[in-house]
């Protein structure tokens, strides 16, 4: 166990690199073999933060100056990505859990794959030269510079992060780029960090397949003031809001909290405040989209429940004098890992929906009419129940509506499909859909959301960089196909359906 495992176990290390306290873990644990539990190979994805990567080289160079030190053992975080399918991403990590792993999301060889290879084929050629030798014969050329032998198995390290270094070893004057290493057996180079093999490299571009999206149809999902007459829902009225996860008890990211407004007088872009929400609340009224929190900053660790940092203000579209249904779809981003992503407090108060006053320019509204989950889900219309339904032949949006924003109703949308023929992976491209769920077959591959790079704010660190976009590409797995294909999206805001398509990643 890492950092501070129960009496009896080992004590191991955890993080990007570990050398630097491997002189603090043996003065802890001197009886204690030196053993790196995760490797951290890259990071997960957060929804609106751009996708993390890690350098091949970077890790490579880890590894060697961990097996340098005496260590002996390496446990790979994550060797292979994969996905999140259904709602079992963590609080706003994306359905792809792809991790930049030496095997990515689909189980295909990288080029950090076939590095990581060929580094400890060359070092298990040698496992009984490390074996014999308990402790390195260490030599320090110069402050972070240095060469670890085990007999004639030679480690040559510089651990400085901007400035390069010089070797001397057998005669031979070996450069080193920065955070970089090398393993020799006498006279011989059996691996450079620093130097990918051109067998190693794999490169791959994601293709269309021949295979078309036929769409089915489209169904509304009822909202305005056609929520209260919806069945197979049950409802429960309350005076003042309460967090929706009482009420779905985490089986559907929906819940709809339902009331009326009234005013005397026109108002042009009145404020509505809700002082406890969360992730997300669409306000619907008349059958249309009064605003939205869906690109309010999100951050991975946040304060508890009780802190201002709940509080949303929505500017909402123009209501005329009168008393108008107020429906708010309150929708969940995945729960949280652990307790320090509500400050650190018990995780059972984690809450999600609205649980404070909601108020329109400062008149506060209620009693509450409350609903866990969509009609749709109820329906089961993503499964063989969807055939029951009438999907209608609904007109794609204009450009222009699409860049007006004009796209404000909550959609089903049906689509079949053929089998693509023999592959080993198969995605959808959703560019054009905005936030919702994703079925295959009746079986829900997770949650999606185009929210643009930089759009929400998030944190980093410092050993990743980051190279893309939030995901737009989403796994359909081979094994869920069948000759003839149904896929269901339901979004969030409409979408446009007309640049999606099937790819081979």
């Amino acid at each position: 166990m890492c950092l501070g495992g129960a009496p009896g176990t080992i004590e191991t290390l955890n993080g990007f690199f570990v050398h630097e306290e491997i002189p603090m873990h043996r003065q802890k644990h001197p009886q204690m073999p030196l053993i790196w539990t995760e490797l951290w190979t890259g990071w997960y994805d957060i929804w609106g933060a751009p996708h993390h990567t890690r350098d091949a080289c970077e890790i490579a160079y880890g590894v060697l100056r961990f097996m340098a030190a005496g260590g002996t053992g390496i446990n790979y975080y994550m060797w292979h990505g994969g996905t999140n399918f259904a709602r079992e991403g963590m609080y706003l990590q994306t359905t792809s859990y792809d991790y930049d792993a030496p095997l990515d999301e689909f189980g295909r060889p990288t080029t950090k794959y076939h590095h990581l290879a060929n580094l400890h084929q060359a070092l298990q050629t040698h496992v009984a030269t490390l074996l014999s030798h308990e402790d390195p014969v260490v030599t320090v050329h110069e402050p972070g510079v240095g060469i670890w032998k085990y007999g004639d198995l030679a480690f040559i390290c510089n651990d400085r992060v901007d400035a390069p270094a010089e070797v001397a070893l057998n005669g031979h004057l070996i450069p080193l780029p920065p955070r970089s290493g090398q393993l020799w057996h006498g006279d011989r180079l059996l691996f450079d960090s620093a130097v990918i093999a051109p067998d190693a490299v794999v490169t791959r571009s994601a293709k269309p397949v021949a295979t078309p999206l036929e769409v089915v149809g489209q169904w509304l999902e009822p909202v305005g003031s056609h929520v209260g007459d919806r069945m197979d829902l049950p409802e429960v009225v309350r005076d003042e809001p309460t967090e929706q996860l009482a009420f779905t008890h985490d089986r559907s990211d929906y819940c709809w909290y339902v009331t009326e407004f009234t005013t005397t007088k026109d108002l042009t872009w009145p404020t509505m405040t809700i002082q406890g929400m969360a992730d997300i609340v669409h306000v619907f009224s008349d059958d249309r989209l009064l605003g939205s929190t869906v690109n309010t900053p999100l951050i991975e660790d946040r304060p508890p429940f009780d802190a201002d940092a709940y509080t949303q203000t929505i500017v909402l579209d123009d209501l005329k004098a009168g008393t108008h249904p107020i429906a708010m779809l309150a929708v969940s981003t995945g729960l949280i890992k652990g307790d320090w992503q509500i400050g650190h407090r018990n995780m059972v108060e984690e809450r999600r929906g609205i649980w404070g006053a909601v108020t329109i320019e400062g008149q506060t509204l209620g009693p509450w009419h409350i609903q866990p989950g969509l009609l749709g889900e109820a329906m089961q219309i993503a499964g063989d129940s969807g055939l029951a339904v009438e999907w209608d032949d609904m007109t794609p949006p204009t450009l222009q509506q699409r860049q007006l924003g004009m796209i404000d109703h909550l959609v089903w949308h049906r689509f079949a499909f053929a089998h693509p023929g023999p592959g080993e992976s198969l995605v959808v491209d959703l560019t054009g859909m905005s936030r919702g769920m994703l079925w295959l077959n009746g079986r829900l591959v997770g949650r999606y959301w185009l929210v643009a790079e930089g759009a929400l704010q998030q944190g980093g660190h410092p050993a990743i960089s980051t190279s893309a976009p939030t995901q737009q590409q989403y796994h359909l797995p081979i094994a869920w196909l069948r000759e003839q294909n149904v896929l269901v999206i339901f979004d969030e805001l409409g979408g446009d359906v007309t640049r999606l398509q099937l790819l081979r990643p």
